[in-house]
């Protein structure tokens, strides 16, 4: 009794994360038609089986969201407004891991434009633009590349003057030892 009560509360929580979708009275099956669910960023518990954001407002899927869901096997997305920007990248992958468990051929891109309609499963990395990191990939890169350049200036400046101190050495040696040969020991100055 005290493991259901806990169970419940637990359920309850997830509920409200997910702005309280109705649920089967198991709290396995809930039907999030009737929210305005924009962004799913709570993480979904291993109770639920099935959820259903068909035509809905759902535009982005979290990093995350899933990873507790081991007992989730059908969740519906035809008719949703799936942004397939960088963010979709996990969506996509979760959904290939578990298409065996269900219909992957249900969540679809709504934007950009030149994705629209296409199915989520089967974008290539390519396709799926991710700004953020590359320009983050971009400006490391950048920052490396000035760094090793700096280094690299660093280095030669150094060898240029271990190089013009052993020639001024040599010389100062052959200058000392032609002043010795020619006016003989440097004592009797």
């Amino acid at each position: 009794m005290a493991g259901t009560l806990i169970f419940l509360v637990s359920l309850c929580t997830v509920l409200q994360q997910i702005q309280a979708c109705p649920c089967d009275e198991k709290g396995t099956t809930c039907n999030c038609k009737e929210t305005n669910i924009e962004i799913l960023d709570q993480e979904i518990g291993s109770n639920f089986i099935t959820l259903d954001f068909e035509n809905t407002n759902l535009k982005k899927v979290k990093a995350g969201v899933f990873n507790k869901a081991n007992n989730l096997t059908n969740i519906k997305l035809n008719g949703t407004k799936l942004v397939c920007d960088c963010d979709i990248m996990y969506l996509r992958s979760w959904l290939m891991k578990v298409s065996a468990k269900q219909d992957i051929f249900q969540a679809r891109c709504s934007s950009p434009s030149i994705l629209k309609n296409r199915l989520i499963a089967f974008l290539s990395n390519s396709e799926i633009e991710c700004q953020g990191f590359c320009s983050w990939v971009i400006v490391s890169q950048s920052v490396l590349y000035a760094f090793l350049s700096v280094h690299g200036i660093i280095i030669m400046a150094l060898v240029h003057y271990v190089r013009r101190k052993e020639k001024v050495d040599k010389n100062f040696a052959r200058t000392t030892q032609l002043q010795r040969n020619c006016f003989g020991s440097t004592n009797a100055l």
